[in-house]
């Protein structure tokens, strides 16, 4: 019905995990060939129809092809990004937190294919039975403060530079806060008393999707790190390949701000600014430097790289950068 009569791109099965098997893990045979079964019909009737799963078991059985044994769903909700990425998020102190982990969420895949799995911070379980959206998890005595807002646009800039299919729950862009009902509206009046947020997620969607041309880097598998600070919390990594070019992403998950703070540059040139999380555009009162600016490599070895430069970071702070042609 959903497919046929109301043309819907995908569906996400909800907790696989229980018609494919019993609490202990143990398989049910019938519940596979059910879900084979049901994935195979869509393929049929419905080439290119995405299926998703919410298992949250990392089971890379569920995304591999009926024909290799597997359940054929086309992706699945990736707990080895979510559970990681909120704890980094939620955590006080920023000694506490553990780029490793970063990095595992980062390079982690399914059957060597990025797009098996659905990377996000924010879902209708993760925000309910207990638990709260990610500003009220950071500072429940002050969600809409200033660094409830910086930690979870820093989420938000994770979810949309990771390789895999970003996703967002409804309210998220707009900073709704506490916990998620079924029965209460979205906080509508935060699209406009949050401009500062929701701008971010609109432009880090632009550059994602290619809007304004600037490249398909995010699109891609590709993911290589090149600088990981775990002293001051900084991770430079780079997103794309030749054929779909190359962005770099600048991450600080400090609670410090860094002037000067030198990274690796793999080719020599020009480096344009395309965004960057801490500008005062996205501030509480939304100022009117928009991310701009740019760094020009040094022939300065650093971390492999034949070059490098510095920029200014600020905390949990989130840089783009492209190489101009």
């Amino acid at each position: 019905m959903w497919l046929e009569h109301y043309h819907v791109d995908g569906l996400r099965v909800d907790m696989s995990f229980y018609i494919r098997a019993v609490d202990d893990g143990r398989d049910i045979p019938e519940g596979w060939s059910l879900i084979q079964w049901i994935n195979d019909e869509i393929q049929r009737e419905h080439p290119g129809t995405i299926v998703i799963a919410e298992d949250l078991r990392s089971n890379e059985w569920l995304t591999k092809s009926t024909g290799e044994g597997g359940a054929g769903f086309g992706s699945q909700w990736d707990e080895q990004f979510v559970h990681p990425i909120r704890a980094l998020l939620t955590t006080p102190m920023g000694e506490d937190r553990c780029l490793d982990q970063l990095i595992h969420s980062l390079q982690f895949r399914y059957n060597g294919d990025a797009f098996q799995r659905v990377v996000y911070t924010e879902s209708h379980d993760e925000t309910a039975n207990g638990k709260s959206r990610v500003p009220t998890e950071v500072d429940d005595t002050d969600d809409q403060g200033f660094w409830a807002r910086k930690r979870s646009a820093l989420g938000a800039c994770l979810v949309f530079t990771a390789p895999g299919i970003p996703m967002i729950f409804q309210g998220q862009e707009m900073l709704a806060t506490g916990h998620f009902r079924d029965t209460d509206d979205l906080p509508w009046d935060n699209a406009e008393s949050q401009a500062g947020v929701v701008s971010p997620y609109r432009d880090l969607i632009a550059l994602r999707t290619d809007r304004h041309g600037q490249g398909r880097a995010l699109m891609t598998h590709d993911v290589e790190i090149l600088h990981a600070n775990h002293a001051q919390k900084v991770l430079v990594y780079r997103r794309g390949n030749e054929e779909d070019g190359h962005f770099l992403v600048v991450m600080n998950l400090s609670h410090s701000a860094w002037e000067d703070y030198r990274i690796p540059l793999p080719q020599e040139g020009i480096w344009n600014l395309l965004f960057r999380a801490d500008s005062p555009y996205y501030g509480e009162e939304p100022g009117p430097d928009h991310a701009s600016g740019q760094l020009e490599a040094e022939e300065s070895p650093l971390d492999g790289c034949g070059y490098s430069a510095s920029l200014s970071l600020g905390s949990y702070d989130c840089c783009l950068l492209k190489r101009a042609e």
